[in-house]
């Protein structure tokens, strides 16, 4: 851990930023592993259709560092290498017939986490970003609804 001490709210927006960047790349990485281990045409299209989501999220990120005047940094994310491990762990001890529900239920950890992050980052902005702003809560609605897609086809796969 840094010794440093974010002594600036523009600080910590950066940082908070950098993690996102890597959240987001980590997830993409993800989800064509999800993708592959994936047993029904549905599943599969959810995770084709999440990742094409992620790269716009990933091209938002891009757009928001340039907005600020920030350089375009990843910074280690350790939340989201637990989630990867986590969802790797459930693939390997869910038999073949419950793999599409292991690997909703891992996506689904990642989407909640990934909200959590777009929220404590509009908390952390000031009044004066807006496009900052509007590309963030895009980011935002889009790990909401992904999450509802997701906790709808794992209900139907648990039933």
């Amino acid at each position: 851990m840094s010794d440093t001490v974010l002594s600036a709210t523009e600080e910590f927006v950066r940082l908070q930023l950098q993690h996102a960047l890597t959240m987001e790349d980590d997830s993409l990485a993800s989800l064509e592993r999800l993708e592959q281990a994936s047993r029904s045409p549905e599943v599969g299209e959810l995770f084709r259709h999440h990742q094409e989501e992620t790269k716009q999220q990933i091209e938002n990120l891009h757009r928001v560092f340039g907005e600020l005047g920030l350089p375009m940094l990843a910074s280690p994310s350790p939340a989201t290498k637990g989630i990867v491990q986590q969802a790797e762990t459930l693939l390997a001890q869910a038999g073949p017939t419950r793999q599409d529900e292991a690997a909703l239920t891992a996506a689904l950890g990642s989407e909640h986490y990934e909200v959590a992050v777009y929220t404590a980052l509009l908390a952390s902005l000031t009044d004066g970003e807006p496009e900052v702003a509007y590309l963030l809560h895009s980011n935002l609605d889009q790990e909401h609804h992904t999450s509802n897609e997701l906790a709808v086809c794992l209900r139907k796969r648990a039933h």
